[in-house]
């Protein structure tokens, strides 16, 4: 069941990236309570108007001896003439380790900050997975409109 969701999340982002409007990769850093995840994403955003897009994130954590594996969609509103963002994600998270695998609906609010063209910078609340805790991004952007 894993590998067949990473195959498609892999198929999915490289379909995507031949008509994509924004693609970004990030390094994920979250804060669990007892634990620390660490883990990669990417993002593929495309443009509803000038500063409202909708985004899909694919991503895998790891962190006390348990895997987080997601994939989320949403929207994101960047405040008009400023690097800053507010946004929000929904989307199963399957969490596995220590000998279980459950699969729950997890709701991903975000605040971020886009430092340049190239980099994006964002703080995340992980709610909805049994408990809510904070973590951020760091993305680079490889192309955008």
């Amino acid at each position: 069941m894993r590998r067949l969701f990473l195959m498609s999340v892999v198929v999915v982002g490289f379909t995507m990236s031949a008509r994509a409007q924004e693609i970004n990769a990030g390094v994920n850093l979250s804060f669990p309570p007892g634990t620390t995840f660490f883990g990669f994403s990417g993002r593929y955003e495309a443009p509803i108007n000038n500063d409202f897009k909708w985004m899909v994130t694919p991503g895998l954590q790891f962190g006390g001896g348990a895997t987080l594996i997601f994939i989320q969609g949403g929207a994101k509103y960047t405040l008009q003439q400023t690097p800053v963002y507010f946004g929000a994600e929904l989307g199963p998270v399957i969490g596995s380790g220590g000998g279980y695998s459950e699969t729950k609906l997890g709701f991903t609010p975000t605040v971020g900050y886009r430092i340049d063209d190239q980099w994006d910078l964002s703080f995340q609340l992980y709610a909805g997975l049994g408990s809510t805790f904070v973590g951020f991004r760091f993305a680079y952007v490889f192309s955008k409109k």
